[in-house]
């Protein structure tokens, strides 16, 4: 036994295996140590040498200033103008003189007789203007700027019932001073849709997302006026503006005195209504005036002309030139090219009864019968050959090999070979 030598187990020996030196349990997790680490050491802020062929040129500091400067970008003027209507004293003078006393940047323009057009160039401006000529009276009328316009919306589904207490259930959910109008509808109904102006500032979206309103489900969408209609003045009966931004003569829509409607004393059945703009027996909000329809018509030529001009109209030439394709006419004369469709058995097998068709339609009057008999036959089989072709091509398609395509055409016209 002693000329064998005795050999250690693979499994190590706890009791008889070394301690370790940092003095860590080995029940403990330990991070193993690194022992390969990377000699070539990468500096981060290491130049990379560059070569410019253009250092030994002068640097033209005005031209470098030049460019550095940035272009100012040009203001667009959004602010309306002030149509001015010269009655009785009030002249040009009279007015170049009353708007300086508040401004000194604006133009003015003349617009036909008697018509002058101030434009400002600031919402502050224009305000000033438009408060200076209020308080001297003066017989004007401008539209509304951007930022005093107050967001409108429909609201939909709801009764007659509610509609007084609309502006305080909306108060309630949190859009205070809101105006509440009823639109009219062609036919009566007992839920006509709702239009409500909203304070400015409010946040649309917002108000959009409501969906119930007293208990009801609503639904509420932006307010879109019809601009094919135009817009009528309630204070002086004109076209193309509205009455909060009028200040001309007032007119009656019953007669063609001046006078509010209201003051009106003329009644229902004093007689017809008499017209301020046509002089015609009808009112003068009505729908087929003449001066109204001369002013849509005025209108919608005008928009016609600005489409126009914005996205002009791309017309094809038209080129009629008889025996001419497309190609001929890009290739200038040149020879075709092009090889001409080769000629299939269904090319022949029309021409052929058409061939015969014609000749039998000739020889009509032919006392032979046999030959009769003889193109009977024919035509009848060019029409077998063609119905056989017809179902050649369907099953064509579904031939995977080309084996299975030339056994497929064997088959079916073998016998005519």
């Amino acid at each position: 036994m002693d000329k064998f030598l005795t050999r250690s187990s693979s499994i190590p020996n706890l009791v008889n295996k070394r301690p370790r030196e940092d003095g860590t349990s080995s029940d403990q997790w330990q991070q193993p140590k690194r022992f390969f680490t990377n000699s070539k050491e990468t500096s981060k802020d290491r130049e990379i040498p560059t070569n410019n062929r253009y250092r030994d040129l002068p640097v033209d500091d005005q031209t470098s200033e030049f460019y550095l400067k940035a272009t100012k970008k040009k203001e667009v003027n959004n602010t309306p103008p002030i149509i001015i209507e010269l009655l009785g004293d009030c002249t040009h003078q009279k007015i170049k003189d009353l708007i300086l006393k508040h401004i000194k940047d604006f133009h003015m323009q003349y617009k036909g007789r008697n018509i002058v057009r101030v434009q400002c160039y600031s919402a502050k401006n224009h305000q000033l203007v438009k408060d200076c000529l209020l308080k001297e009276n003066v017989a004007f009328h401008t539209f509304t700027r951007k930022d005093e316009k107050s967001p409108k919306a429909v609201i939909k589904g709801l009764p007659k019932s509610v509609h007084d207490t609309l502006p305080t259930e909306l108060a309630s959910i949190g859009f205070p001073e809101c105006i509440v109008s009823e639109i009219k509808t062609l036919h009566p109904t007992e839920y006509p849709p709702v239009l409500v102006q909203l304070p400015r500032g409010t946040d649309m979206t917002k108000f959009k997302q409501i969906k119930y309103v007293m208990n009801c489900v609503v639904e509420i969408q932006r307010y879109k006026p019809n601009k094919k209609l135009g817009t009528q003045c309630f204070r002086c009966q004109g076209f193309g503006h509205a009455s909060r931004n009028c200040n001309r003569p007032v007119r009656c829509v019953k007669c063609t005195l001046a006078h509010p409607t209201w003051e009106c004393p003329k009644k229902e059945n004093d007689g017809p209504a008499r017209c301020c703009n046509c002089q015609d027996n009808h009112p003068a909000n009505y729908a087929q005036c003449q001066a109204r329809l001369q002013y849509i018509e005025r209108i919608q030529s005008k928009r016609e002309t600005l489409r126009k001009a914005v996205i002009p109209e791309i017309t094809n030439p038209k080129i009629n030139l008889p025996g001419m394709s497309w190609a001929k006419v890009a290739s200038s004369g040149k020879k075709d090219q092009t090889r001409p469709r080769p000629v299939t058995p269904v090319d022949v097998a029309k021409k052929t009864l058409l061939r015969n068709t014609a000749f039998s339609q000739h020889d009509t009057n032919t006392s032979d019968p046999v030959a009769k008999t003889s193109q009977d036959f024919e035509t009848s089989e060019m029409l077998e050959i063609l119905t056989v072709i017809k179902s050649i091509k369907t099953e064509f398609a579904k031939c995977k090999t080309f084996m299975d395509k030339v056994i497929l055409i064997l088959t079916h016209l073998g016998h005519y070979v």
